[in-house]
């Protein structure tokens, strides 16, 4: 048995985690340590902590690379919880102990060390540790089988993720000496395995030269394996770029660092930046004295990239590359705590785009992104350097505007940017123009916080819109259009009053089971003059009437009331969803109303979920997340529909606790195309712990598709068209509740 000394401890760093060494040259280095701590007085090492961000996400990951990569060698290492059990043994460890994973893991220290004297009780765990902590111990361990035998133990305390642990390596105290042969042997065994690994692995004497290097490490430095021997870094890479990586194994080499691991950004040969996860640790003789400093880098560049894209979904919009709502409330909010600290004056211009869907409807599909594009590049070239640019909604763009000297100034800017944004936009073969409000909120004057400042933007965009101030009129509705919306506002009112609304219900199906779990509502509406009015329509016309308050009340007591009559059999199980636009979901009393309806309905509010789609609640990304949040503190849940539609920002789909998210049926629609958008949709919403629910499902094509994209839900035409209530509980009671689905 043999086993080298691992010994654990790690390098000096700032409180932030940041050692500031910065290398230049041929391997210039920016290192951000993952664990770079002091040693106590005495010598004794002290615990650290992982700076926040830079350990991997769970917190043995690190062990788990030393394992992976480290296999080949004889080390021994066992990670220890504060109440003294394993947590974590690797390969070493578990062929030292002649057991699995399973049999060590949750296992007392004082079973695995148990008391030198077979008399005695096994010792207990903080006594085992404190004597293999007070520099290192000689200790009786015993095999699962039985067997015991000395093993030499160091052991280094070490916090990760704010969980105490403890790191013990292991290794003979006594080792036998090899024979010429058998030393051979191992030396080429060891070149042999070292030579191909897919990581740079170098061994370097008390001193920093080179004992070996392997061909990995070697070709990237630009010479053989021999000729990196006995030279150190700086002799093969220069001075400048060698002596931080010098300085590093010195510290090592004094036992001030005996285990570290740094992640650092390495230029190659050719000058391309990567991104490395390097290790090192001091192997000790039979002396117990550092006699190697062992170091082993990894190439983490691709994981790197990945981590960073995923940054950018989070905090950038993903069609123009502009910061997103939440980032770009973040700036605002710092441009106002510089303002207040230096006396001085921020604006925010809020320029909204009012002809979107004409032109998508005018010029196809895509036509529309195009344009935003477009626009975002136009916009970001018209700003100043101190300013910036974001887009906080779907048909929105706001610029901030820092160094303002007077609200005059602002405005101007304002005008100036709805101008530059107003000019035509080459578009297939046509000119597109956009249609822009712009609104302004100066800090102090209007707002004192970012909240304070947007809202102040929006109202002055509305208020732009009543009276004209963008230097355009206002688009003039024809005599008949003009005739038609009067007749919808005056019959709407007369239906509410007399009754002449009906329900529809559109079914829910588990993709799985086929089991009909919610019934989604549908308000219709027969005019006795223009007969069958589009739901889009009359929805337009109730939002800008004085009775919305009215028509928002009769969606939810009607909806209420009709799931609350369903009590026997299959429908006592079926839940029903409310769909709400816009202005109905941010009704300023919204969940005492919905608290309120259920009272008296008498439905179980778990009965009851709120539906509304995510351009509607981007309009307001942090009052939509609150109501949410409130829906779900008094029991009823939510459905974000039309999800993937829009350029929603991740960290808004992540802090909206709806359960369920509704891919748009424009996908299913183009199911040959947008497969691949379908399950991309799925498997983010699912990554987020989501319920998926695909729409638009017409055919047995597209419900494999939606089963196999890992959605658990599916509406559409294949399963139910909207249904009237009768006929919904007919279905239900003739199917027991549950559909025969296609394979």
């Amino acid at each position: 048995m043999q086993a080298r000394c691992i010994a654990v401890a790690a390098i000096d760093a700032r409180p932030d985690g940041e050692t500031g060494v910065e290398v230049s040259g041929r391997m210039s280095k920016d290192v951000k340590r993952h664990g770079a701590r002091k040693t106590a007085a005495g010598g004794a090492p002290a615990t650290g902590e992982l700076p926040d961000g830079t350990a991997p996400a769970n917190q043995f990951d690190l062990l788990a690379i030393i394992d992976e990569v480290l296999r080949p060698l004889p080390l021994a290492t066992l990670a220890i919880d504060h109440r003294g059990r394993v947590v974590l043994a690797n390969t070493r460890a578990l062929e030292l102990f002649n057991a699995r994973q399973s049999d060590l893991q949750e296992q007392p220290l004082g079973e695995l060390f148990p008391a030198a004297e077979a008399s005695e009780a096994a010792a207990p765990a903080d006594a085992t540790l404190s004597r293999i902590a007070a520099g290192g111990t000689t200790l009786v361990a015993r095999r699962s089988d039985g067997i015991r035998f000395d093993v030499r133990a160091v052991a280094h305390p070490w916090s990760l993720k704010g969980r105490a642990m403890t790191l013990i390596a292991l290794q003979d105290p006594s080792p036998a000496a090899d024979s010429p042969k058998q030393a051979a042997e191992r030396d080429e065994l060891l070149r042999v395995v070292l030579s191909g690994m897919p990581a740079m692995v170098s061994v370097k004497d008390r001193y920093g030269r080179y004992v070996l290097v392997n061909d990995y490490q070697a070709e990237f430095l630009g010479v053989s394996p021999d000729q990196a021997v006995g030279r150190t870094t700086s002799d093969l890479i220069g001075s400048d770029a060698g002596s931080a990586i010098d300085a590093l194994d010195r510290q090592v080499a004094s036992g001030a660092g005996l285990l570290f691991t740094v992640e650092e950004t390495i230029k190659d040969r050719n000058g391309r930046d990567g991104v490395w996860l390097t290790t090192k640790s001091a192997l000790r003789d039979s002396d117990g004295e550092v006699d190697k400093i062992f170091s082993v880098s990894i190439d983490i560049s691709e994981q790197k990239l990945l981590e960073e894209r995923a940054a950018s979904l989070v905090n950038y919009d993903a069609l123009t590359g502009l910061p997103n709502r939440p980032l770009l409330m973040r700036r605002i909010h710092e441009a106002v705590r510089h303002a207040k600290r230096a006396r001085s004056r921020v604006a925010i211009v809020v320029l909204d785009i009012d002809n979107l869907k004409d032109i998508e409807r005018s010029d196809g599909e895509g036509a529309t992104d195009h344009v935003l594009r477009r626009a975002a590049i136009r916009l970001s070239s018209t700003i100043r350097e101190t300013d910036a640019v974001g887009r906080p909604g779907n048909e929105s763009f706001a610029v901030l505007l820092n160094h303002i000297a007077d609200p005059e100034e602002a405005l101007a800017e304002g005008a100036r940017f709805a101008a530059s944004l107003g000019e035509p936009f080459q578009l297939r073969g046509s000119l597109a123009r956009l249609q822009v409000s712009h609104g302004v909120a100066v800090y102090p004057d209007d707002g004192r916080d970012e909240h304070e400042l947007m809202e102040a933007a929006d109202i002055a965009i509305n208020r732009a819109r009543t009276r004209s101030r963008q230097g355009r009129e206002p688009l003039q509705a024809s005599s008949q259009e003009q005739s038609r919306r009067r007749a919808l506002h005056n019959g709407l009112r007369r239906a509410l009053e007399h009754g002449q609304l009906t329900m529809a219900v559109l079914p829910e199906v588990d993709l799985a089971t086929g089991a009909i779990v919610r019934g989604e509502t549908l308000t219709r509406w027969r005019h006795p003059e223009h007969g069958d009015i589009p739901p889009e329509e009359f929805i337009e016309v109730a939002e800008s009437s004085e009775f919305l308050d009215a028509f928002t009340e009769w969606s939810l007591r009607e909806a209420c009331q009709t799931a609350a009559g369903w009590t026997e059999g299959p429908l006592a199980e079926v839940a029903v969803v409310v769909n709400l636009s816009a202005s109905q979901f941010f009704y300023p009393d919204l969940v005492d109303l919905v608290a309120d309806t259920l009272d008296q309905a008498g439905l179980d509010p778990g009965r009851l979920a709120v539906e509304v789609d995510e351009l509607a609640a981007m309009q307001d990304p942090d009052l939509a997340a609150n109501i949410v949040a409130e829906l779900a503190a008094a029991g009823v849940g939510a459905s974000l529909d039309r999800f993937g539609a829009e350029a929603t920002s991740l960290a808004f789909v992540e802090a909206l606790q709806a359960p369920s998210l509704k891919i748009d049926r424009s996908f299913m629609a183009d199911w040959r195309n947008k497969g691949g958008l379908i399950r991309a949709a799925a498997t983010l919403g699912g990554s987020l712990g989501k319920r998926m629910v695909a729409t638009g499902i017409e055919t047995v094509e597209q419900l494999r598709l939606a089963r196999t994209a890992g959605c658990q839900g599916g509406q559409g035409f294949l399963f139910a068209q909207p249904l009237s209530v009768a006929d919904f509980v007919r279905l239900v009671s003739d199917t027991d509740g549950k559909l025969t689905l296609p394979e």
